[in-house]
């Protein structure tokens, strides 16, 4: 007789509509993570709560990498404070997605202050996603599209995802910020699930 654990997925030959979970067990419950793309201005209402813009802040999620003020923003002016400045994010009554990141680009490196992403299903009371980070472009990308990335954990649906300011101040090569792209978890349940093992010769 034998028998698998499932600590790794040596001894699984096929899953049909399953996966083995880092758990270790097999789950007919599938999830991903990807990063929302393209143009998302109608998907989300936008709340700015922060200091004056050349540009409009829904320019954000037209999906375009695009430098200008027809296709992204920029803070008006250098040296603006960002402590408890917040841009909000609502997907409307009834919507909610599983948020696990976020990629801020924009067209140079240059730094806008320390800030957090936050959560919430009341736009009252939020959670923090993220601990303090520096928003700038030093995470990776080119061109329009240097970007600040963070991601992290959760299992939580909220209809509200913000950005937070915590300290800092605008810089005086203040970047156009050309795009806004948040990671979004989903889940399939299916309802038949099978999964073959490796053929084990009795000795």
């Amino acid at each position: 007789a034998s028998f698998d654990v499932f600590n790794d997925a040596n001894g699984i030959t096929n899953l049909t509509n399953c996966q083995r979970d880092s758990l270790e067990f097999i789950s007919s419950v599938i999830s991903s993570e990807a990063y929302e793309t393209g143009d998302r201005t109608s998907t989300y209402t936008i709340t700015d709560a922060s200091n004056g813009k050349t540009g409009s802040v829904s320019n954000w999620l037209d999906g375009s990498f695009t430098a200008g003020q027809t296709n992204s923003w920029h803070w008006n002016g250098a040296g603006q404070n960002q402590n408890g400045n917040t841009i909000t994010f609502d997907l409307g009554s009834g919507n909610s997605k599983i948020y696990t990141g976020a990629k801020i680009y924009q067209s140079n490196t240059a730094s806008s202050g320390s800030w957090r992403w936050q959560g919430s299903n009341n736009n009252s009371s939020y959670t923090d996603l993220t601990s303090t980070f520096t928003w700038n472009g030093s995470d990776g990308g080119s061109g329009n599209a240097q970007y600040a990335e963070q991601t992290w954990s959760n299992d939580t649906a909220y209809r509200y995802i913000r950005i937070e300011g915590q300290a800092g101040a605008t810089n005086t090569d203040s970047p156009w910020q050309t795009e806004l792209e948040f990671k979004v978890k989903t889940t399939t349940s299916n309802a038949t699930a099978s999964f073959e093992g490796v053929a084990i010769t009795a000795g």
